[in-house]
């Protein structure tokens, strides 16, 4: 198994701490710091990029109305950034001059 990130850090950590090289209280609370915002990160990217996808793909696929109502929910949802709750509007919009040009 390969870690990667915070992971990584910790078990470095924690092979220091058995030589006795850092003092364990205070770099273990940095490094525990440091792994819970890097997952909020990381969750909060991964959402926003699953909705650009999804949305993406319900637009290649002329599903414009279903992707409107998508768009409406997230702009309602914790789920996602603010920066990306402000690009909501411009992408309601795209889809609703790809119904307009459809019809």
């Amino acid at each position: 198994m390969i870690m990667e990130g915070p992971a990584k850090l910790l078990c470095c950590s924690l092979r220091l701490h058995s030589v006795g090289c850092m003092r364990p209280s205070v770099s273990s609370i940095v490094l525990i710091s440091i792994s819970l915002c890097v997952g909020v990160v990381r969750a909060e990217s991964m959402s926003e990029q699953s909705a650009s996808r999804l949305i993406s793909a319900l637009d290649e696929r002329a599903y414009h109305d279903t992707a409107i109502v998508v768009l409406d929910q997230l702009l309602h949802s914790d789920a996602v950034s603010d920066s990306f709750r402000e690009k909501i509007p411009l992408s309601r919009a795209n889809e609703r001059v790809a119904i307009a040009r459809r019809t």
